[in-house]
């Protein structure tokens, strides 16, 4: 039985003795009505940003993938610098360095009124530059 057949069998006082309950039930329905339809907005707003913080998220995922990929490659690049400027260092200096090594022996055979004491401390300084640049070339390449 629908609600306006009820009205129409119902005594007249009865309708005006029920009329603040019908009243107050009608507003609840509509305020009930409003808050589901406030509801649903709300919900298709977040719906809406959370698309949009997938998307940016997916944005910086990606960014951040390149850069990974930037500091690998600056890595790689600041390694074959390092090895280039050992075995540069390493051919330059190390023949240098021995060729001296080398013209030092040939003067102490060949030449009996060197002086022998400032030749071992030229040599001396000549081991030691060798081995010096020997141990930078190799830390440089391990590095």
């Amino acid at each position: 039985m629908s609600l306006a057949l009820l009205f129409q069998s119902a005594d007249a006082s009865l309708i005006l003795a029920y009329q603040p309950y019908i009243i107050s039930y009608s507003l609840v329905a509509i305020l009930v009505g409003a808050l589901v339809n406030e509801n649903n907005g709300m919900q298709q707003q977040l719906l809406l940003q959370n698309n949009e913080l997938e998307v940016k998220n997916t944005a910086l995922q990606t960014l951040n993938t390149k850069i990974q990929g930037i500091a690998e490659r600056m890595t790689q690049v600041r390694e074959n610098e390092r090895k280039v400027l050992s075995q540069t260092l390493h051919d330059e200096f190390g023949q240098s360095i021995t060729a001296m090594k080398l013209g030092i022996y040939i003067v102490e055979q060949k030449s009996p009124d060197v002086d022998l004491e400032s030749l071992a401390i030229v040599k001396k300084n000549a081991e030691e530059m060798y081995n010096n640049v020997y141990d930078y070339c190799t830390g440089c390449a391990l590095e």
